[in-house]
């Protein structure tokens, strides 16, 4: 199973990579909303996770260019979550919203 893991914490994003890669899952990376739609229009994944909010844009735009793509498969995680953004997320297609905290 392939997975786009899209996370701009660089120390998140390899803790995650290395969990997933554990189970057997094979991992593609991205930090960016940029990097993440270049990868996402070339790519075929079996899931994605998505970091809610990237240094250039928020993610659930990606539904916006990549609906077919993403639909159903998508997990967005993010440690700002807000009621509105879930509920945008979950209109647009994605499969779960997780929200995780951050360490002081």
């Amino acid at each position: 199973m392939k997975i786009l893991l899209v996370e701009d914490q660089v120390q998140l994003r390899e803790i995650l990579k290395t969990q997933l890669e554990l189970h057997q899952f094979q991992v593609d990376e991205a930090a960016t909303f940029q990097a993440a739609a270049q990868k996402i229009e070339h790519g075929n994944y079996d899931a994605v996770i998505l970091d809610l909010k990237l240094p250039d844009g928020n993610s659930i735009g990606l539904f916006d260019q990549f609906q077919e793509k993403l639909a159903s498969k998508t997990i967005i995680v993010t440690a700002n979550a807000t009621i509105p953004s879930v509920v945008e997320a979950i209109k647009k297609g994605a499969f779960n919203y997780l929200e995780i905290f951050k360490s002081s």
